[in-house]
């Protein structure tokens, strides 16, 4: 069915075959859209339902660190609604998940800024939660050519 959409400054109409079908008000919100409860789907009702605040608070009755992680990624630049997906298959990860390994695999993507669920799997799969991490110290190698304090004053 083809339809007609007219659009104002503050208003957006579509008709179809000259019937007007839905009135909205228009938002000029770059990358930014408008929707009404109603007219989703049942699916997508459900995330209407949720909030930032509902998944963190999720994060935090697993655990403190899994908050922190929810945390850092609502500070993203991305809109709430984007992440819902990315938190409800972090959510069933940590759910399948023993706890340690868990909480390792999200201090891991804390200290590297990467927050996705795709990230969090690798780091569980690839088992690197099981080895200790150790500080890399760099030592100086010995060479004829390196001088010493006195070589400074």
């Amino acid at each position: 069915m083809k339809v007609k959409v007219i659009y104002t400054r503050s208003l957006v109409k579509i008709y179809s075959k000259a019937d007007p079908i839905a009135t909205h008000l228009r938002n000029h919100r770059k990358g930014g859209y408008t929707t009404r409860k109603e007219h989703l789907c049942s699916h997508h009702q459900y995330y209407k339902e949720r909030s930032p605040t509902y998944y963190m608070q999720r994060g935090y009755n697993h655990s403190e660190t899994l908050y922190r992680y929810m945390e850092a990624l609502f500070k993203q630049d991305k809109y709430p609604e984007q992440l819902y997906k990315t938190c409800d298959g972090i959510m069933n990860l940590a759910r399948k998940t023993n706890l340690e390994p868990f909480t390792k695999a999200c201090d891991i993507a804390l200290e590297h800024q990467n927050y996705s669920y795709k990230f969090l799997k690798q780091v569980l799969e690839n088992r690197m939660t099981e080895y200790p991490e150790e500080p890399v110290i760099k030592s100086l190698p010995s060479h004829g050519n390196i001088r010493g304090a006195s070589s400074y004053k």
